[in-house]
């Protein structure tokens, strides 16, 4: 799936650190920012990825703020919101047995990875897979994909040790990506077909589990933490290329 693959993992580590950066940024500098609709006063930022905090919300624009107390409007009407998600956290018990899951993990062999996170797809959500699934992809080194038809024999997955092209590789273990209907929950395991079932082991630090759901208006409250891709701006609004809000309560306890 398209949009948890690349930084579902690292943003989600970085949640509790980055919501006090935010959190003190909103309490110091929130009084020298400068926002408009207008868009004399309309701040320049770059078009990467970053942190804010939820300032307002209506059924057409939400005001964000960054960690540097920054403000931006963001309509979220006429396609300025390429794509915009909510992740709910959600435990293992409420996982119902129709849901799917994604994960990416270090791969331990024998059908079981180590994971510090996985996204749950209800059939509600299921869409937002893109895809086919079950689906398993191996991965190695700096994200090259491990096929068993290689024509390197030693970079294919056939038993042979690995050799990687670049020295950096050596010390990358190799992963596994899988988008698989949920099998059981204790142990997280996830139905690959014909029989095959993958586990997934927590991480040192946990394994974190969201629900995801489209995003829409209705779920999202003043001081949300979210992620944003800006793809450009106007003079009346960013233009994101993507959108994730992290809720606090899970999606069951969540009244709109």
């Amino acid at each position: 799936m398209g949009f948890s693959r690349n930084h579902s993992v690292g943003r989600v580590l970085a949640l509790i650190a980055i919501s006090a950066v935010v959190s003190v940024a909103v309490t110091s500098q929130s009084a020298t920012a400068q926002v408009t609709h207008g868009g004399a006063l309309f701040p320049k930022v770059m078009p990467q990825g970053e942190w804010a905090q939820v300032l307002s919300v209506t059924p057409k624009w939400m005001v964000i703020q960054n960690g540097r107390g920054q403000q931006f409007p963001v309509s979220l009407t006429q396609g300025n919101v390429r794509m915009f998600v909510i992740r709910w956290p959600i435990a293992p018990a409420l996982i119902s047995p129709r849901a799917v899951a994604e994960v990416t993990g270090v791969d331990l062999v024998s059908n079981t990875v180590q994971a510090n996170h996985l996204d749950v797809f209800e059939p509600d959500a299921q869409g937002l897979l893109n895809g086919v699934w079950p689906s398993i992809t191996h991965i190695g080194g700096l994200n090259r994909i491990l096929s068993p038809y290689g024509a390197d024999r030693d970079s294919a997955i056939n038993g042979y040790a690995t050799v990687y092209p670049l020295a950096i590789e050596r010390n990358i273990p190799n992963r596994t990506h899988a988008v698989a209907p949920v099998f059981a929950v204790n142990p997280i395991r996830l139905a690959l077909g014909n029989n095959n079932v993958l586990t997934v082991m927590p991480a040192g630090t946990g394994l974190n589990l969201t629900r995801v759901t489209a995003g829409s208006p209705t779920f999202v409250r003043p001081g949300d933490l979210a992620y944003v891709m800006i793809s450009g701006q106007t003079p009346k609004t960013l233009a994101l290329s993507e959108l994730v809000v992290y809720k606090r309560m899970s999606f069951d306890q969540f009244a709109p």
